[in-house]
Parts: C-alpha cells; sequence; structure tokens
C-alpha cells in the first residue's frame, strides 16, 4: 500500500464486492470514516482497535457476524451502524439480524449513533445509559421484563433525537410506560416494533416529533388516535398492523403538520372518518392490506390538499368504485381533486402491478 494511503481520512467502500479488507487498512491512523456498507465483508482484522482517530463505522448489511474485541478501545468513535436487513423486511417481524458486539461498547460514552444494537439477556438494557451523548438508538430483541430499566437507560438520554425500539418477538409486548415523566426532550423520531398494551402516556408530551411508527403494536384501544392528534409537529405517521379495531376517526383540528399517512395491515379496520378541518397539511395517504375497508374514508373530499392517493392490496370493492377515467359516481366525485390515484396489486405472473385510476 503506497505510503500516502496512510494519511487517508475517508475510505468508502460501500457496495464494492469484497469479502475481506487488508490488514493494512488499520495502518490508516488518519481514519475518520469507515464506509464497508453494502460490501461482502465477513470478517474484521483484529488490529482495528490501531484507528484511534475513527469516528465513523457503517457494517450494515454486510455479511459480519461480530465485531472484534478491539472495537471497545476506539474512544473517539461518534457513530456505528451495524444492523442487517433480511430480504423479508416488509413482512417478517425479524426483518433485521444484528452483529454481535462486546458489551464493553456501552463504555464508549462518546458515540453518538448505535444502530443496532442486540439486547442480551437485560445485559445492555442496563448499560447502554452509559451513553448519555447519544443521538439515534436502535436496540433489538427487548424483552418484556427489561423494560423498565431500558426506561431508566432512555431516561438519561437527553440529546437523543432518533429511538427505535423492537421487542424480541412478536408476540413480546414491549413496556415502556416506565419512561414517564421524563422521555428524551428533543425526540424527533420514533420507531416501536412489538406489542403494546397502549399508547404510552409520555408519547403525547413529544412536542418535537415528527416522525412516528407503530409497527406489529396490535393495539385495542378504542381510540388510539387519541394520544397521538394533539402532536404538533408530526409529519410521518405510520400503522402497521397497529390497531386490531373498526373504526379510527381524525378529528376536527388534529394532525395539522400531518403530510404522510400510512395505514398497513388492519385486519378488522372497516372505517375511517376524516372530520372536516382534519389532516389540513397531508399530501399522501396510503391504504396497505387492509381486507375489510370497502369504502373510501368518510371526508375525504374535505381533504383539499392530499396529492396522491395509493390503494396496495386492497379489496377489489374499494377500488372499483371509482375508476374515474370512466364513472361519475359519488365516490368519484370524492376523489376528484386528488391528482394521482393508484391501485398496486399483486399478481403471482408481474409481482406487484401499479395501474393509475385516473
Amino acid at each position: 500500500m503506497a505510503s500516502s494511503f496512510r494519511f487517508l481520512r475517508v475510505l468508502n467502500l460501500e457496495g464494492v464486492p469484497i469479502e475481506s479488507i487488508p490488514d493494512e487498512v488499520t495502518n490508516m491512523f488518519n481514519l475518520r470514516y469507515l464506509n464497508l456498507r453494502k460490501t461482502k465483508v465477513r470478517e474484521l482484522p483484529e488490529s482495528l482497535w490501531k484507528l484511534q482517530n475513527l469516528q465513523t463505522l457503517d457494517v450494515r448489511n454486510t455479511e459480519l457476524e461480530r465485531l472484534p474485541s478491539g472495537i471497545v478501545k476506539l474512544r473517539k468513535l461518534r457513530h456505528l451502524f451495524i444492523y442487517r436487513l433480511t430480504d423479508e423486511f416488509a413482512y417478517n417481524f425479524n426483518f433485521f439480524t444484528s452483529i454481535q458486539v462486546p458489551i464493553r461498547i456501552c463504555n464508549l460514552t462518546s458515540l453518538q449513533s448505535l444502530d443496532d444494537i442486540e439486547d442480551k439477556e437485560g445485559e445492555i438494557v442496563r448499560k447502554v445509559g452509559n451513553l448519555t451523548q447519544l443521538r439515534s438508538l436502535s436496540i433489538s430483541k427487548v424483552r418484556e421484563i427489561d423494560g423498565a430499566e431500558l426506561c431508566n437507560s432512555i431516561g438519561k438520554m437527553k440529546h437523543l433525537l432518533k429511538l427505535t425500539v423492537t421487542a424480541s418477538r412478536e408476540e413480546e409486548t414491549l413496556q415502556l410506560e416506565a419512561l414517564s415523566p421524563n422521555p428524551p426532550p428533543l425526540l424527533q423520531k420514533l420507531y416501536l416494533y412489538g406489542h403494546l398494551e397502549k399508547v404510552p402516556r409520555w408519547l403525547s408530551s413529544l412536542v418535537n416529533l415528527t416522525y412516528l411508527a407503530l409497527i406489529w403494536s396490535k393495539l385495542r384501544e378504542e381510540d388510539p388516535l387519541s394520544s397521538l392528534q394533539a402532536l404538533p409537529n408530526l409529519v410521518y405517521l405510520q400503522l402497521y398492523n397497529a390497531y386490531e379495531g373498526q373504526k379510527l376517526c381524525f378529528g376536527d383540528g388534529h394532525f395539522t403538520k400531518l403530510r404522510k399517512l400510512y395505514l398497513r395491515d388492519m385486519k378488522q379496520l372497516n372505517r375511517i372518518v376524516i372530520e372536516k378541518g382534519s389532516l389540513p397539511s397531508i399530501q399522501e395517504l396510503i391504504l396497505d392490506s387492509c381486507g375489510e375497508l370497502k369504502t373510501l374514508p368518510e371526508g375525504i373530499e374535505y381533504v383539499s390538499g392530499l396529492q396522491e392517493l395509493i390503494l396496495e392490496d386492497m379489496p377489489m370493492e374499494l377500488t372499483n368504485k371509482f375508476q374515474l377515467k370512466d364513472g361519475n359516481g359519488e365516490d368519484c366525485r370524492k376523489v376528484r381533486h386528488i391528482p394521482i390515484i393508484k391501485r398496486v396489486q399483486w399478481t403471482e405472473a408481474e409481482g406487484f402491478v401499479t395501474e393509475r385510476l385516473n
């Protein structure tokens, strides 16, 4: 390796089909940024610890199964990205796997990003509270019995902007009520994967929250939106298998900044009500795999700013009601203000097929 490479600050190998990196890389003592994302690297050299100026390590979607123990010596490390998505991301609860990380990673108190770390029988949830400088945390395989401990740790992260928590399995309940009354005050993005007995009370106090995804929550509350509708800065809301009731109502004057709403896999949902004055900023509405929803959302005619309506794997009873190219029925008139309406259906022969309905 040419001696000049020793002074590199950035090494970006994303997508390069390499299976290993030369040991000489660890002699790049000035290296700040090492990106191996989407490579086929299976192992990192034990001498990784020599990169004492490394600030960012990205090994997402590689073939790695573990990180070398020496990583805990990288005192200047700020950002560590280590998860691997599976091919069944859209449908499988176990949509990603984590790379084994030494437990002492929680001693790197300068870390600002840690995505994703897998809890090991409660060890991580107790020690991750040491990382008080974190801006982004993703933690998976969380057990119900460790919920209070995790909340205690998260409560120490006053700078946290993004939080992802994934239960150990689809049937496991995320116990997050103990985060009240002091959730991270600056939190902007929140992703919860796993069953919830109810929407956590503290969620409604997140005044800076812009993105919220509740996935596999399977809520049975009569009105799960009541805890969310007052969030003043929410712009994106995804509810994926999040509600087992029959009706969702978006009340007048609520969700004032919401621009994208994604409702997916609500097996019992058969009615959506949008009251006049609700969702004034909405631009995109996606209804996906809600098999009992056979009528348009009531009040959709009031949502004048809606730019795109996407109906994916929805009942034909719904989509056939407004073939705008041909029909002039009541349902057609309700959606004439929407510039783009699409139907997306899965077929064995062609996969996903998209059809414009207007």
